[in-house]
């Protein structure tokens, strides 16, 4: 501008001298005063305006550009009023706490409820310490939106402007609770590290007085070792003695006993024959009687020789199809007089992997059972069924029968246990006991549940094999 005006003054003289001069003294007051001071007052406040438009610049650029590190920081920055009410929050917030930014601007009072209840009173001694530059950082547990506990590493300073006056607190909270995790196990390991030393130590001395133990023990258990294999010896000799004596039992069982049981059968039978006009009615029930005692011995040995027979036994297994030997068996001990009469209910019945001749026995047994104890039944039902499990198969015979107290079930499978007498049901007692020897070879367990209402249901299991 004053260029501008200088260059205006040098063109008059471009004029002629006199008319020159007249100008001059007609414009010099504006020209040289007024219009070089106006001129000088606009660019300062130009200049003025111009850098001050740049500061602003600058500061706004510099703003946009923490905000931006503080975004993206994986720390929690906040920026608190001198009342602590939230000027700026950053986007971390809602990673640490589960909060987003604006919920903690929009709600004063969300600081102190996301602050663990027991941390609470501390940290607030702690932001009335940064009030007056007395902060330090500081650990403090907070409470996640879902629930969890997170330990907060918290650092804090106060913030003042150019004439001192106190703006707030700035705040920056790490998430350490992995790191908290990591020095309890950390602390946790030596501590086990420190027993794992003294029952090392303990276990040493334990040792050492062992070796000196066994040093001394050597000789007698060497002495102790001959007199065990000589106490072997004596009682292998008495079992193989034992042996031979219960074979030699059952050879006479077989034949010195039955022979004469089937004489006393058939002699009885003829004397009931042959002399039936010579017999009254008590003789003819005595010999009735006679007869069907030694029938009944005569079966109660043969249960008994099958029974000792089982402990010898090898197992012969193949595979078995148990629905189709449940049928066979079912028609081979009844009659068609009583299936007309049971209600017999066969439901899958899984294949096994077993010996057929002992598991043949097994069924024989339980479904005679069965029909036994349902003849006096109106409507007598039978039901088989199985359920097969990731290590076994478990197989069901349940009958509306004659039931029994269930304190008693454990007697059943002993030999001899009959828990209804002859006169009720005919049975030697045996049959049960046979059926778990059989099972118990197979790798199995039976068991009895029963009840007057519902009658009784026996179960067996067998081992799947791979």
């Amino acid at each position: 501008g004053l260029v501008v005006h200088i260059v205006m003054l040098l063109t008059l003289f471009t004029l002629s001298w006199d008319i020159a001069l007249r100008v001059i003294l007609d414009i010099s007051l504006p020209i040289i005063l007024i219009y070089p001071f106006a001129t000088a007052l606009i660019s300062i406040f130009i200049l003025k305006r111009t850098l001050n438009d740049k500061v602003a610049k600058s500061v706004k650029e510099n703003e946009t550009k923490l905000r931006v590190i503080a975004d993206y920081s994986n720390s929690w920055d906040f920026w608190l009023s001198p009342e602590l009410k939230f000027i700026y929050c950053s986007k971390s917030s809602t990673a640490i706490t589960g909060y987003s930014p604006d919920e903690f601007t929009n709600n004063p009072k969300l600081l102190e409820q996301v602050v663990f209840p027991d941390d609470l009173h501390s940290f607030q001694e702690h932001l009335f310490k940064s009030k007056q530059e007395q902060a330090t950082d500081v650990i403090f547990r907070i409470i996640h939106k879902n629930g969890n506990i997170l330990y907060i590493n918290h650092s804090c300073r106060p913030v003042f402007g150019e004439d001192e006056n106190f703006l707030g607190i700035r705040a920056s909270n790490s998430d350490i609770t992995r790191l908290k995790e990591l020095e309890t196990e950390e602390k946790q390991s030596r501590e086990n590290l420190v027993r794992m030393y003294e029952i090392n130590e303990k276990s040493r001395s334990v040792l050492l007085n062992l070796v000196e133990d066994a040093t001394m023990a050597k000789e007698e258990l060497v002495k102790l070792n001959k007199e065990l294999e000589k106490r072997v010896e004596e009682r292998t000799t008495q079992l193989k003695d034992i042996n031979k004596e219960l074979e030699s039992f059952s050879y006479s069982v077989s034949h010195d006993l039955r022979a004469p049981l089937r004489g006393i059968a058939g002699f009885t039978e003829m004397l009931m024959e042959e002399y039936t006009d010579k017999l009254d009615d008590k003789g003819k029930h005595l010999c009735s009687v006679i007869k069907s005692s030694a029938l009944k011995m005569g079966i109660l040995i043969d249960d008994l020789l099958s029974f000792s027979k089982l402990g010898k036994k090898e197992l012969n297994k193949s595979n078995i199809d148990m629905q189709t030997m449940v049928n066979s068996i079912y028609h081979e001990i009844t009659s068609a007089e009583q299936r007309k009469l049971i209600d017999l209910k066969i439901g899958n019945v899984e294949k096994c992997y077993g010996d057929p001749s002992l598991m043949r026995q097994v069924w024989s047994n339980l479904l005679s059972n069965a029909v036994k104890f349902t003849t006096k039944q109106e409507h007598p039902q039978i039901s088989v069924a199985s359920k097969k499990m990731t290590d076994k198969i478990i197989y069901y015979v349940h009958d509306n029968g004659a039931g029994f107290d269930k304190k008693y079930s454990e007697k059943l499978f002993k030999v001899f246990q009959r828990l209804h007498g002859s006169n009720e049901f005919e049975g030697t007692g045996v049959g049960l006991a046979i059926v778990q020897r059989i099972i118990q070879k197979h790798g199995g367990l039976v068991g009895a549940d029963s009840n007057e209402e519902t009658g009784t249901e026996f179960w067996f299991s067998i081992p799947v094999e791979n």
